[in-house]
C-alpha cells in the first residue's frame, strides 16, 4: 500500500517537477530548432507538447498493472513495438522511484521518436561512425543531421520511420567495421568503397536480414569471408574485391537465391571453387580472379546457363582440362579463364556460345589447335588466346568473325604462313600475332583491312619485302624481330608508333619523309637493321616524337639538328656518325635517355637538362589497348575505371598499365636519367652537371679522352668509371710537358754547341775512314747520326701536316697532338702522309741495302763462329735452339717487368683485383724508364754473354731481342691487350666486371624490353673487331710515346752522365784496363764494347725506322741519343783512355729488315683500320719490298757511299787484300793516339 502511494506520489509529481527543470532548455530548443545538445538524438520542440500525455498514459497503464499483476514489470512498457532490448530496459524499470529520474532523459527521447529517429539506432551510428575512423569534429558534424549529412564522401538515406537504409562512404578513414552494425536492421544497402578499412569481416552482417548490397571492396580487409553473409537472403550483389581476404570460399554462399553479382577478385582466396556457387539461379556476374584458387574447372557453374553473363576466373591456380560443358551457357557473354594452369585443348564446344563477344584464355597452358569452331562466334568481338602452346596453323575460318574488333593469337607457336582469309575480319581493329613461328612473307591482302588501327607480327620468322601499308590507317604498326629486307615501302601516315627493328631492313631513310609531314608519330625504332646514309633531318623535328631509336645501323653523317622538343629516348649508339656533339640536345627539357656510343662524335661535350625518365612501353598490350590508346577507350589507370564498369580492369591489370604506362597515367617513378657516351672521340672539359632534377647515370670516360689536363669535378661520372687513365689528367699533362720541355732544352743545347759538337763528328768521321781501331764504333755512330738527320727532314715534313691538320681530338695531351695518330680523317693530309711515309721506307730500305755485311771471325767475340746456322745442325740442333730461344724469351719477358708495368699502370683500373693501390701504378709509370735502362747497362751485357756461351747463340742477337723486348714490343702487347680502344683487357681485373660485385648492375640499361647496354656483354666482353679499328693503333702510339722519349732522354742525360761517374772512381788495371776499386774483374771500359754499341745503334734505328713515321718528334730524339753517345765514347778515349777493342762489327742487316717488315705492317693496319686515303699505293709499296730484286732500283751505293764512305763502284778482289795487309797507322784523336 505504501508502495503504490510513493509510486503514485511519484508519478503525479514527478513529471511536472522535471518538466519545469527542462523549461530553459525547451525554450532554447523553441527558438532554435537546429541546436544541438550534447546527447545521440536531437530534441525537436514539435515533440515536446506529446511528450506529457504519452507518459501520463504509461502512467496509467503501470498503475492498472500494478493493481492486477503486482510489481513485476513487462518490457514493453517502455516500447510501444513490445520488442524493446535490454539496453533500452536496463534502467529505470525495476520500481516505480527510478520513473521519476529517468524522466526527462525519456521525455527528450520521446521527442526524437516523433522527429522519426530512434535512440538504439542513434548510438549504434555513433559506435559505427566513431569505429570507421572518423574524427570527433567529423562525428558530430554526421550525428548532427544522420538522415541528411552535410558531407561529400557519405550518403546516409533513411526510410519514413527514421531507420537507415543506405550507408555510403568513400573515403580513406583508416578504420575497422564495428560488429554494432549488424543492429541497423532497415538496412539494404552498405557501401564502404576504397575506405582503406583493416580488421575483418564481422559476422554480424549476417543479421542485416534486409540487406540488397554489399560493398567492403578496395580496403585493406583481413581474414576469410564470414559463412553468415550466407543468411543475406534478400542480397542481390556482393563485393569484396581487392581486399586481403584468405581462406576459402565458403560454400554458404550458394544458398543466396537473389544474388545477382559476386565480386570477389583481388584477393588472397584459396582452396576450391565451391560448386555450391551452380545453386544460384539469378546469378549474372560471377568474378573469381586474382585469387589463389586451385583444383578443377567446377562443371557445376555451366548449370547457370540461363543467367550467367560474365565469368572471371583468371589469374588463379586452376588446373585439368576446360570442361565442354562451357559450350551448354548460352547467356554468357564474356568469358575469362587466364591466366591459369589448365592443360589440353581448347573445347571446340565453345563456338556454341552464341552471345558470347569476349573469350579470354591468355596464358592458359591450353595445347593443340586452334579449333575452327570458334568462327560459328558470329558475335565475337574480341578472341584473346595469347601466350599458349597452341601449334598448327591459324584457321581460314577465322575470316568470317565480321563483327570481330580484336584479334589476339601473340606468345604461341603457330606456324605456317598468315592467312589471307582474314581479309574477311572487316571490323578488325587490332591483331596481334607477335612471338610465333609464322613464316613467308606478309601478305598483301592485310592491305585490304581498312578498319584496322594496330598490327603487331614481331618475333616471327616472317621474310621477304614489307609490303605497302599507306593505304591503311594505321596508328601501331610492330614488325619487330623478322626477317624481312630491301628498302623500306611507303608507310601510312596516320602512324603514332613505329617498330621495325631487328630486321635486315637496308637503304636509306628517305621513305620517312612522308611520316614528317604529318607529324603524329611518337615511337620510332628502326634499331638493328642495315640503313645507312644520313639520319633524315626532318625525324628529329616532329613535335610529338618521344622515341627515336636508330642504333646498332650504319648511319654516316652528322647528327642533324634537333628540334623534337617532347624527345625522351633518343638512341643512336653503334653508328658510324661523325661529326661534333650535337648542341641542340641541351634545348630538350624532356629527355631522359641518350645513347651515343660507339660512334665517331668528337669535339667538347655540350651541358644537358636531362630529367627523370617517364616514358610509355610501346609495346605493351591490355585488353587489346595499348597506352597510346587507352585515352580514346575511356580508360583510366585506377582500378576498375567506373566502380561499376562491366569491363573494368582488376587490379592487376590496373598495375600493370601504372607500371607499363607511366608517363599516360601521370605516375612516373623516380628513375634516373641515362647517358651513354663512350668510345667516341670527345674530348675537352666536362660540364659540371647534366640534370638538376634527376640522377644520372653514365658512362663516358671510356674510349674518349675528356679532361682538359685538370682534376675531374664532373658530378655525374661515376666512381667506377673515374679511372685516372681513361682521361686526359693532371698526370698526363705534367708527363707530356716535362718530356717536351726535356727535348727541346737538349735541342738548344745540340744548337748552341753545335761548334764543338761538329769538331767531334769531324774527328769521328776521319776516324770511322782510317781503319784504326774501333773504326766501326765511329763509322756506326756516324751512319746512323746521318739517317737520323734525313729522316728528320721527312719527319719535319709529318710534324708540318699534323700541325696545320684539324686533330682527331679536339683537346688531347701536347705528346699526342704532334703524332700521326691525332691526324683527323681528311684526303689531301692522308695522302701527304702516305707519300711520306713511302719515302720513310725506301730511305729505310736503302740503308739496310747499304750497310756493309759483317766477316766472320773478326770481330773478336768467341761466340761469333761465322754463320749461327752452323753452330747447330741436324733436327735435334733446331730443336734445341728453339727451345735456346723461348728460353731466352721468358728471361727477356721476367727482365721487362718495368716496361710491362708500364703499361699496366696506362690500363688497370685503381680498384683491380690485384689489389695494386694507384700509389704503386703511379711509381711503376715514373719509374719505368729508368729501371729498363738501368737492366740494360747493368745486366745485359753480361747476361748475353754468359746465355751466348752456354747455347751458342750469338750475344749481340740475344742483346737486340731483349731491347727490343724491353724498349716497346712488350709494352704493345700489353697495351693491345689492355687498353680500351683495343681489347679492353683492363676490364677482367676491373670490380664491376666481377659478376659477384655490388657494383656488376651498375651499368646494365634496359628501356622496357629492349636491352640498350649490358655489363656483361657490352662492358666486360673483350671487343672482336678491336683490330679493324684505327683506334687501337692511335692508342699505341698515344701511349708508347712518353715511354720512348724517357727511355731516349735517359739514354742522352743519364747513362753519360753514370758512364762517367764510373770512370772517374776507377783505376788503370795492369792490363790497361779502366776497373772498379770495388772487387776484382769489375771492368768500366767494357762499357763502349763495340758488341753493345753496335747493338745499342741497331736498336736506335730500328725505333726510327718503326716510330718515326708515327712520331716525328722522336727523330730529333734519336738524333739527341746518338750524338750524346757520340760525345761519350769521345770522352771515354780522350780523358779516360778506355781501351777499344779491334772490330770491324756493323749493323745488323736481317735485323733491321725483319724490322722494316715489321714497319710496314703496323703502317698498313694503321692505314686500313683508319680507311686513309693512298692505302693501296702503300700496300703495294711494302709488297714490292718484299722482293729481292727491288734493291736494284734503290740508290743502294750511293747511300753506301754518303754513310760509310765507301767508294761508290765496288772494288776489284784484290783491294781487300791490299787493305787486310796494310801497315799500321796512327791518328790523333784529341790527345789520344789509336794505332791500328
Amino acid at each position: 500500500m505504501f508502495l503504490f502511494l510513493d509510486g503514485l506520489l511519484y508519478t503525479a509529481v514527478s513529471p511536472f517537477l522535471c518538466w519545469l527543470l527542462h523549461i530553459p532548455k525547451y525554450i532554447h530548443v523553441l527558438f532554435h530548432k537546429d541546436s544541438f545538445f550534447p546527447r545521440p538524438v536531437d530534441v525537436d520542440d514539435g515533440c515536446l507538447f506529446l511528450t506529457t500525455p504519452i507518459l501520463l498514459f504509461k502512467a496509467v497503464i503501470l498503475v492498472e498493472h500494478l493493481l492486477f499483476e503486482g510489481l513485476s514489470f513487462p518490457s514493453s512498457v517502455w516500447d510501444d513495438s513490445g520488442s524493446g532490448s535490454p539496453h533500452q530496459l536496463s534502467h529505470g524499470f525495476q520500481g516505480l522511484g527510478l520513473l521519476c529520474v529517468d524522466w526527462a532523459f525519456h521525455l527528450e527521447v520521446t521527442a526524437d521518436e516523433a522527429n522519426g529517429d530512434n535512440r538504439p539506432q542513434s548510438e549504434v551510428l555513433s559506435l559505427v561512425v566513431k569505429a570507421l575512423g572518423f574524427g570527433a569534429k567529423e562525428a558530430e558534424n554526421i550525428l548532427q543531421k544522420p538522415c541528411h549529412p552535410s558531407v561529400s564522401y557519405m550518403d546516409v538515406r533513411c526510410n519514413e520511420k527514421g531507420e537507415l537504409t543506405l550507408l555510403w562512404i568513400n573515403r580513406q578513414i583508416r578504420g575497422r567495421i564495428p560488429k554494432e552494425i549488424g543492429q541497423l536492421q532497415a538496412l539494404e544497402t552498405l557501401v564502404l568503397y576504397q575506405c582503406y578499412l583493416i580488421g575483418s569481416i564481422p559476422p554480424e552482417l549476417g543479421e542485416l536480414k534486409n540487406l540488397e548490397i554489399l560493398d567492403l571492396s578496395e580496403n585493406r580487409l583481413e581474414g576469410s569471408i564470414p559463412k553468415e553473409l550466407g543468411h543475406l537472403q534478400r542480397l542481390e550483389r556482393l563485393r569484396i574485391f581487392h581486399n586481403r581476404l584468405s581462406g576459402e570460399i565458403p560454400k554458404e554462399l550458394g544458398s543466396l537465391p537473389q544474388l545477382v553479382e559476386l565480386q570477389v577478385q583481388s584477393n588472397q582466396l584459396s582452396g576450391r571453387i565451391p560448386p555450391e556457387l551452380g545453386q544460384l539461379p539469378n546469378l549474372a556476374l560471377l568474378n573469381l580472379g586474382e585469387n589463389q584458387l586451385s583444383g578443377s574447372f567446377p562443371v557445376a557453374l555451366t548449370r547457370l546457363n540461363t543467367s550467367l553473363a560474365k565469368l572471371d576466373v583468371g589469374q588463379n591456380l586452376l588446373t585439368g582440362e576446360l570442361p565442354i560443358e562451357l559450350g551448354s551457357m548460352q547467356e554468357l557473354r564474356s568469358l575469362r579463364l587466364g591466366p591459369n594452369r589448365f592443360h589440353g585443348s581448347i573445347p571446340k564446344e565453345l563456338g556454341q556460345l552464341d552471345c558470347l563477344y569476349n573469350l579470354d584464355c591468355w596464358q592458359c597452358g591450353l595445347e593443340g589447335e586452334i579449333p575452327p569452331d570458334l568462327a560459328r562466334l558470329e558475335r565475337l568481338d574480341q578472341l584473346i588466346l595469347s601466350q599458349n602452346r597452341l601449334t598448327g596453323p591459324i584457321p581460314k575460318e577465322l575470316g568470317r568473325l565480321k563483327h570481330l574488333r580484336g584479334l589476339y593469337l601473340h606468345g604461341n607457336l603457330l606456324s605456317g604462313s598468315i592467312p589471307a582469309e582474314l581479309q574477311g575480319l572487316e571490323a578488325l581493329v587490332r591483331i596481334d600475332l607477335s612471338e610465333n613461328r609464322l613464316t613467308n612473307e606478309i601478305p598483301e591482302a592485310l592491305q585490304r583491312l581498312r578498319s584496322l588501327k594496330d598490327l603487331r607480327l614481331a618475333g616471327n620468322w616472317l621474310s621477304g619485302r614489307l609490303p605497302a601499308l599507306d593505304v591503311l590507317s594505321l596508328c601501331v604498326l610492330d614488325l619487330r624481330g623478322n626477317l624481312l629486307n630491301g628498302e623500306l615501302p611507303r608507310l601510312p601516315t596516320t602512324l603514332k608508333v613505329v617498330d621495325l627493328g631487328h630486321n635486315w631492313l637496308g637503304g636509306n631513310l628517305s621513305q620517312l619523309q612522308q611520316l614528317c609531314v604529318s607529324g603524329l608519330v611518337r615511337t620510332l625504332q628502326l634499331s638493328h637493321n642495315d640503313f645507312t646514309g644520313p639520319i633524315p633531318a626532318c625525324l628529329l623535328k616532329m613535335k610529338e616524337l618521344k622515341q627515336l631509336s636508330l642504333n646498332n645501323n650504319r648511319l654516316q653523317g652528322e647528327i642533324p639538328l634537333i628540334e623534337a622538343t617532347q624527345l625522351v629516348v633518343l638512341t643512336l649508339h653503334r653508328n658510324e656518325l661523325s661529326g661534333a656533339f650535337p648542341s641542340s640536345l641541351q634545348s630538350l627539357r624532356h629527355l631522359s635517355v641518350l645513347t651515343l656510343h660507339e660512334n665517331s662524335l668528337d669535339g667538347a661535350m655540350s651541358p644537358l637538362q636531362l630529367t627523370t625518365l617517364c616514358f610509355d612501353n610501346p609495346r605493351f598490350i591490355i585488353r587489346g589497348l595499348g597506352c597510346a590508346n587507352l585515352a580514346s577507350a575511356n580508360r583510366h589507370c585506377d582500378y576498375g575505371g567506373f566502380h561499376d564498369e562491366a569491363e573494368a580492369f582488376t587490379f592487376n591489370e590496373a598495375e600493370q598499365v601504372r607500371k607499363n604506362c607511366p608517363d599516360w597515367c601521370g605516375v612516373c617513378p623516380p628513375v634516373g636519367a641515362q647517358v651513354m657516351l663512350h668510345h667516341n672521340r670527345l674530348s675537352c672539359e666536362l660540364p659540371m652537371s647534366l640534370s638538376e632534377v634527376a640522377p644520372v647515370h653514365a658512362t663516358a670516360l671510356m674510349g674518349n679522352v675528356l679532361g682538359d689536363g685538370r682534376s675531374l669535378s664532373a658530378s655525374w661520372i661515376s666512381p667506377e668509371e673515374r679511372q685516372a687513365f681513361l682521361f686526359y689528367s693532371p698526370a698526363v699533362w705534367r708527363t707530356n710537358l716535362q718530356v717536351m720541355a726535356s727535348v727541346l732544352l737538349l735541342s738548344l743545347g745540340i744548337v748552341v754547341f753545335q761548334k764543338r759538337l761538329r769538331d767531334k763528328l769531324r774527328v769521328a768521321s776521319s776516324l770511322s775512314t782510317s781503319g784504326a781501331l774501333g773504326a766501326g764504333v765511329f763509322s756506326s755512330n756516324v751512319a746512323v747520326l746521318k739517317v737520323a738527320g734525313s729522316m728528320i727532314i721527312l719527319s719535319t715534313l709529318l710534324l708540318l701536316i699534323v700541325s696545320i691538320s684539324p686533330g682527331y681530338h679536339l683537346c688531347s695531351p701536347p705528346l699526342s697532338k704532334l703524332t700521326v695518330a691525332n691526324l683527323k680523317e681528311n684526303p689531301s693530309s692522308e695522302l701527304f702522309v702516305i707519300l711520306v711515309w713511302c719515302l720513310m721506307s725506301l730511305l729505310s730500305m736503302s740503308v739496310i741495302a747499304s750497310i756493309p755485311a759483317d766477316r766472320p771471325g773478326t770481330s773478336g767475340d768467341p761466340s761469333d763462329s761465322g754463320d749461327e746456322s752452323e753452330t747447330f745442325r741436324g733436327w735435334r740442333e733446331t730443336w734445341l735452339r728453339l727451345l735456346s730461344w723461348l728460353c731466352w724469351v721468358f728471361v727477356v719477358t721476367l727482365f721487362s717487368s718495368p716496361s710491362i708495368l708500364f703499361a699496366v699502370s696506362q690500363a688497370l683500373p685503381a680498384k683491380n683485383t690485384f689489389a695494386l693501390s694507384e700509389g704503386v701504378l703511379s711509381f711503376f709509370y715514373t719509374a719505368a724508364p729508368l729501371l729498363i735502362v738501368g737492366l740494360d747497362l747493368l745486366v745485359l751485357g753480361t747476361l748475353a754473354g754468359y746465355y751466348s756461351k752456354l747455347t751458342g747463340i750469338k750475344a749481340d742477337r740475344l742483346m737486340m731481342a731483349f731491347r727490343l723486348g724491353t724498349a716497346w714490343l712488350l709494352p704493345l702487347l700489353i697495351t693491345v691487350s689492355l687498353h680500351e680502344n683495343c681489347m679492353g683487357g683492363w676490364k677482367l681485373f676491373w670490380t664491376v666486371c666481377q659478376e659477384d660485385s655490388p657494383e656488376h648492375q651498375i651499368f646494365n640499361l634496359q628501356i622496357w624490353e629492349e636491352q640498350i647496354l649490358s655489363t656483361e656483354k657490352d662492358l666486360c666482353t673483350l671487343s672482336e673487331d678491336w683490330w679493324c679499328d684505327g683506334r687501337c693503333t692511335r692508342s699505341i702510339v698515344d701511349n708508347l710515346t712518353p715511354l720512348l722519349l724517357k727511355k731516349l732522354l735517359i739514354r742522352s742525360t743519364l747513362q753519360p752522365l753514370f758512364f762517367v761517374m764510373l770512370w772517374r772512381i776507377s783505376h788503370t788495371s795492369d792490363e790497361g784496363h779502366l776497373v772498379l776499386p770495388v772487387g776484382p774483374g769489375r771492368r768500366t771500359s767494357g762499357l763502349l764494347m763495340p758488341q753493345k754499341q753496335v747493338t745499342l745503334l741497331t736498336t736506335y734505328l730500328e725505333v726510327l725506322f718503326f716510330w718515326s713515321p708515327f712520331i716525328p718528334f722522336l727523330s730529333l730524339a734519336i738524333l739527341i741519343a746518338v750524338c750524346a753517345n757520340v760525345l761519350v765514347l769521345d770522352i771515354g778515349l780522350r780523358w779516360y783512355g778506355v781501351q777499344v777493342p779491334p772490330d770491324v762489327r756493323r749493323l745488323s742487316r736481317s735485323y733491321l729488315r725483319l724490322t722494316l717488315r715489321a714497319t710496314g705492317g703496323f703502317q698498313l693496319w694503321h692505314a686500313f683500320g683508319t680507311e686513309m686515303w693512298g692505302r693501296h699505293v702503300l700496300l703495294a709499296l711494302h709488297f714490292l719490298l718484299l722482293i729481292p730484286w727491288t734493291t736494284r732500283l734503290l740508290p743502294v751505293q750511293r747511300a753506301r757511299h754518303l754513310l760509310w764512305r765507301t767508294p761508290r763502284h765496288p772494288r776489284r778482289r784484290g783491294d781487300n787484300a791490299l787493305a787486310n795487309t796494310s801497315t799500321p797507322s796512327s791518328i790523333q784523336l784529341g790527345d789520344l793516339q789509336v794505332i791500328s
